[in-house]
């Protein structure tokens, strides 16, 4: 008889109503309990699932019950509670960006792994069907050797809206940046350029992102990130992934959620 996971989940925002459903989905994951810096809040959710609402982030680490951690909380929150998960011997899996700083990143995979237990960021978009078909299609050399790659993600977020995360490059560029990757593996080097083109009262959120990358596999990769318009044209770069062959070339726009 296969094992049943034991979950949590940290932070219940928007994003965390998606993990829930996919635990009370799963076949071999239990929706234990919930955490918020609001109990009020992790107390009415608890309810609506019958599960535990936890009164602080140590009480969850402690809980027996709990074979896994989903962090879902604020982004500087992830550091110091996948600390603490690790710590306590739960599996991590934790929104993007997974910390703010590399060192960060560095010292979560670091204590992971002398803990024994597996630190997962969520990469989500390397699951969909089109970048899984992409990956083959390269891997397999179908169309021969992969040249250029453009990756977009552009529409327009509120200022209102955008002051509740850290700019556009780490926020849905992250996507691009990790779907490239596993894509084409290694970069040589990065060139970028940040700007605000939009926003009046936050001028310290990156609305713009621009982002060339070369590839040690000799691929050149070119991403465009922005919240500063919505793109209505007929050709939409909303979410798209395209890929230039030496026999031809691949086009997909993916479904997305921020």
């Amino acid at each position: 008889m296969e094992r049943t996971v034991g979950v949590a989940v940290s932070g219940l925002g928007e994003i965390s109503k998606l993990h829930i459903q996919g635990i009370l989905g799963s076949k071999h994951g239990k929706l234990v309990g919930v955490f918020s810096h609001s109990l009020e809040r992790a107390k009415e959710i608890a309810k609506m699932y019958g599960v535990k609402a936890y009164s602080s982030y140590e009480e969850l680490c402690k809980d027996n019950d709990v074979d896994a951690v989903i962090i879902a909380s604020r982004d500087e929150d992830h550091l110091p509670q996948t600390i603490e998960a690790a710590k306590s011997g739960k599996h991590v899996l934790v929104e993007k960006p997974p910390a703010l700083t590399v060192p960060d990143v560095e010292l979560m995979a670091k204590t992971c792994k002398e803990n024994n237990v597996i630190c997962m960021p969520v990469h989500n978009y390397i699951y969909t069907p089109q970048i899984m078909r992409l990956k083959d299609i390269i891997t397999r050399g179908n169309l021969g050797k992969p040249l250029y790659a453009f990756a977009s993600v552009f529409h327009k977020i509120s200022e209102e809206n955008a002051r509740k995360y850290h700019g556009t490059l780490i926020t849905q560029a992250y996507h691009l940046v990790y779907s490239l990757l596993f894509l084409f593996n290694d970069v040589e080097y990065v060139a970028g350029y940040l700007d605000n083109v939009s926003y009046k009262e936050h001028k310290n959120i990156d609305d713009l992102a621009i982002a060339i990358l070369k590839f040690k596999n000799g691929v050149v990769g070119h991403i465009l990130s922005g919240w500063c318009c919505d793109d209505l044209t007929p050709t939409s770069w909303t979410w798209m992934v395209k890929v230039f062959f030496e026999k031809g070339g691949y086009l997909r726009s993916i479904p997305w959620s921020h």
